[in-house]
């Protein structure tokens, strides 16, 4: 789908984002290719993934949520989905106590009630919650979690991107892949290895995700020795 600059580690404010990536032309060229490879194809729910995790996704999640909101003025729904390694309201410097996604998605809460604004324009975060001992197998059980995704598919979101766990090592990503309009797995140039990638894609189609492509991360350009001075 999308190339996306080198990004410098450990850094996930959101502010930093718009920092690395540099250009608006680079949250442009992402957001097109989306609307590209859709094929015209009303695509509102995307879920973010990788093969193994440390590839970047969460930082690519939020390249592609800045590009959505700024480019087309879009109103973009962000959901913490790594319920493993969640890093979406660090990100956002939110320190904020009560229900969120592990209450949503386990039936028991509104959608007002688990979302919060993120501060910054067309941009709203489902967080996790500040549950210690959440009910992880409810939350992604399979019909329950179907029946609330699209009751937010039904919202005043023009965009709703989950930032998933890595597909190799856990199961809750594969268990719910296949209620995305789309999937998107996010690859790190020059180490993850081809048969790692394959077998996280072949996984995806086993439960019938529909991918819509790949996201290369950390991607470098180098400048040939031939225009040093």
């Amino acid at each position: 789908m999308s190339n996306i600059g080198k990004s410098q580690a450990n850094t996930l404010l959101f502010n930093e984002v718009k920092k690395t990536i540099g250009s608006k032309m680079a949250y442009a060229a992402i957001e097109g290719n989306i609307l590209t490879a859709a094929k015209g194809e009303q695509k509102k729910t995307f879920l973010l993934t990788s093969s193994v995790s440390g590839e970047g996704k969460t930082f690519t999640t939020l390249v592609m949520t800045q590009s959505l909101a700024s480019s087309s003025n879009a109103k973009v729904l962000l959901i913490e989905g790594n319920v493993h390694k969640p890093q979406l309201a660090q990100a956002f410097e939110l320190n904020r106590k009560g229900m969120g996604m592990y209450e949503y998605f386990s039936a028991e809460c509104e959608p007002k009630d688990a979302i919060v604004e993120t501060g910054h324009q067309n941009i709203f975060l489902m967080p996790l919650s500040d549950n210690n001992k959440p009910n992880i197998d409810r939350c992604f059980h399979r019909d329950l979690f179907e029946k609330q995704l699209n009751k937010l598919k039904e919202s005043d979101f023009d965009y709703i991107l989950l930032d998933g766990s890595a597909v190799i090592g856990f199961s809750d990503t594969l268990a719910v892949a296949k209620f995305f309009d789309s999937v998107i797995l996010v690859i790190e140039c020059e180490k993850t290895k081809w048969e790692v990638v394959q077998l996280a894609s072949e996984k995806l189609s086993m439960v019938k995700a529909e991918k819509l492509g790949t996201i290369l991360n950390k991607r470098s350009y180098p400048i040939p020795k031939k225009f040093y001075s």
